[in-house]
């Protein structure tokens, strides 16, 4: 790998193919790739770089010549590669080359506190900081905690090297009180990982769940963070895959899940043209990063490989992607955060196990609070029902109508939308018999019925619930004439009669209402806030 570095002039090489190189190390070699380059194209840095020292960069390996003493040049490397400006922001060389946005630094520095530097001894905290990222006209201000130094400023690169937490998560001493317990790495693989915060994209997951009863206790197995390592053939190509993501901001920075994460990393490599012919076989790797059960720090808690995805499930990430629009909100001290929406990471997780888009939608609604926020659902204190908005319903009426391409569960969906239909027209006629609210009896009978469907545990009680709320439309329903031996069979006992409560629960979250009075009935106008979703 390297020479003695305390024995006259060092030189050291590190290539993508060398033996030790995890997803993790490659990623950090394309760090330390990005920030010579940059540093390569900066003359005040060039002219301080000690005597004798200089560097080769080629497509899959990094040569440094370290000079008549390597000490000083891995001071000048570092100085010049970790800065903190006078905000409290975190800066690599890397992504002022970049042109990195200040959205970005802001969330970065979010992100690597929760990831790298949540031990004390590994930063200097300045406090949160709120500072304005838009305009005067149109203002965005973001909460960030501010850094006054980070470990990597203050890193001594040796032969052999400690491998602590803030370089790479998940790294830890077996035995406090034995040395040669913890991990080491030779001077190569050390430097990888030094500039893993530059190579590696960092994302801000924000998931809907219940929370614990509790509020002092942090939801477990939920996760907050996500780190992207791509495998890639070329440092070079990923280089500007990196750079895209510096240039991103939060809107782009925030997904819902970790499975997300990775597709959002494939599908701008896919857009930019870099799959196939510059990052070669392409697998992306994503890290999440949460609360585990007996601890109080953020932990490792799940990976999610994406491998090779070809055009059509790239087509239905972005459709879903273009389907659920996130939004700003603004919260009571001025500030403004991104809320994303939650049901792409469903999609994503289907994609990534290449099952249909709307698999598990039961299992994935299960969650009440991600639940209610899905169908626009607003609850009182007590749990219950206020209203009824948007939510993510018309995203759901776009996937259903542009990506539902299969027969009989098309048909299934299609029957449900018409007894749904019929239902309405019911409910209406009493309503005005009655002189009573249309609204409040439609929206009592849309929960009745997503319950009933999620209630049942069989083949059995499926095909009753559903059947039944067929029938009592009244006359058969004109989507199931051309094709219900095939629907029938998504309810038999084989096991298809979970895809059926699937599409049922799908068919009542994406059904589009046909007139004012069922927009009205079902979309009440208005937004759930954070706070209703805490209940």
């Amino acid at each position: 790998m390297g020479k003695r570095m305390n024995n006259g002039p060092g030189s050291l090489a590190v290539g993508l193919s060398d033996p030790g190189m995890t997803a993790l190390h490659k990623v950090g070699l394309a760090g330390l790739y990005m920030t010579l380059s940059a540093l390569e194209k900066d003359a005040a840095a060039i002219k301080r770089r000690p005597a004798g020292a200089n560097w080769r960069l080629s497509d899959r390996s990094i040569a440094l010549q370290c000079g008549p003493d390597p000490k000083a040049f891995f001071d000048w490397l570092i100085k010049e590669s970790f800065t903190i400006d006078k905000n409290g922001l975190a800066g690599f060389a890397a992504s002022r080359n970049a042109g990195c946005s200040g959205q970005e630094a802001a969330l970065r520095n979010e992100l690597l506190l929760g990831i790298h530097f949540q031990v004390p001894t590994t930063s200097g905290r300045g406090g949160m900081q709120s500072r304005n990222f838009g305009t005067d006209d149109a203002p965005l201000v973001l909460r960030y905690p501010a850094f006054t130094w980070l470990a990597h400023q203050r890193a001594a690169p040796n032969e052999q090297n400690e491998v602590k937490g803030w370089l790479m998560p998940g790294a830890s001493q077996r035995h406090s009180g034995h040395a040669g317990t913890c991990l080491a790495e030779p001077l190569s693989r050390f430097l990888c990982l030094l500039f893993l915060p530059v190579g590696a994209v960092y994302f801000r997951v924000k998931q809907k769940h219940v929370r614990p009863k509790d509020k002092r206790k942090p939801q477990t197995g939920v996760p907050r963070c996500a780190l992207v390592a791509p495998e890639f053939n070329r440092l070079d190509a990923y280089a500007r895959l990196r750079g895209s993501f510096y240039r991103s901001g939060v809107a782009e920075l925030t997904v819902s899940g970790t499975a997300e994460a990775a597709w959002r990393v494939a599908a701008l490599a896919h857009l930019e043209d870099l799959v196939r012919e510059d990052l070669g076989v392409f697998r992306c790797r994503a890290y999440a990063f949460g609360n585990s059960p007996g601890t109080r720090q953020v932990t490792r808690i799940g990976l999610v490989v994406v491998q090779n995805p070809d055009s059509a499930e790239l087509l239905v990430y972005s459709m879903a992607r273009q389907f659920f629009p996130g939004q700003w909100r603004k919260a009571q001290d001025g500030t403004s955060y991104w809320v994303a929406p939650q049901i792409p990471e469903l999609v994503a997780e289907n994609l990534t196990v290449h099952q249909p888009w709307w698999a598990g939608f039961a299992d994935f609604m299960a969650d009440r609070v991600r639940r209610d926020w899905i169908l626009g659902i607003v609850r009182d204190g007590r749990g219950r029902l206020i209203k009824m908005v948007k939510g993510e319903k018309g995203g759901l009426a776009e996937m259903v109508t542009q990506q539902m391409t299969a027969t009989a569960e098309t048909t299934f969906v299609q029957a449900c939308h018409a007894a749904w239909r019929r239902r309405m027209a019911q409910i209406g006629d009493k309503a005005r018999r009655e002189g009573s609210s249309f609204r409040d009896q439609v929206q009592r009978e849309y929960i009745r019925l997503y319950m009933l469907f999620t209630r049942c545990k069989n083949a059995a009680t499926l095909r009753e619930a559903v059947i039944a709320f067929w029938a009592r439309g009244g006359s058969s329903l004109a989507p199931l004439q051309s094709n219900w031996p095939g629907v029938f069979a998504l309810m038999d006992e084989r096991g298809n009669w979970r895809k059926a409560k699937d599409l049922a629960l799908l068919a009542l979250a994406s059904y589009k209402a046909t007139g004012e009075d069922e927009a009205e009935a079902l979309e009440t106008e208005g937004t759930i806030t954070e706070e209703e979703t805490q209940g």
